[in-house]
């Protein structure tokens, strides 16, 4: 729709110059667009059905939620950084890799008390980490 709106302004190019309010004549514009599209989408079934399946997952997320959870991200790897690099890779085998304790043991060739102890610290030291930086 945002596409048809400048298209349009594009295409009215030459008139431009006559328009008195350039915000009221683009508000027009995108209430002729979307008014049109949904006219289309109430005709369409399936259309329909993809607008209300975007409608409820908008409903069910913040708007500002990429954000924050890009921001999240951020801190989490930043906290990781943070631990000593045996711990990073006991902790990244544990969590992203999915490997269990036994598995990282015998690949790094420790006991898996010392694997649990390094997940537990890492653990407990990003948590508190990111309770520093963000309200969560």
């Amino acid at each position: 729709m945002v596409i048809d709106v400048f298209l349009k302004i594009w295409q009215q190019r030459e008139s431009l110059h006559e328009i008195e309010s350039f915000d009221a004549y683009l508000f027009r514009i995108a209430f002729n667009k979307s008014v049109d599209f949904l006219r289309r989408a109430a005709r369409n079934p399936e259309i329909r059905d993809l607008i209300w399946q975007e409608i409820q997952l908008a409903g069910d997320m913040p708007s500002d939620a990429p954000v924050l959870i890009k921001e999240y991200e951020g801190k989490l790897n930043e906290a990781i950084g943070l631990l000593s690099p045996q711990q990073q890779l006991v902790f990244r085998l544990s969590r992203e890799k999915n490997f269990s304790h036994s598995d990282i043991a015998q690949k790094l060739q420790l006991s898996k008390n010392t694997v649990s102890n390094h997940i537990s610290t890492s653990l407990r030291f990003i948590r508190a980490y990111l309770a520093n930086f963000m309200s969560l």
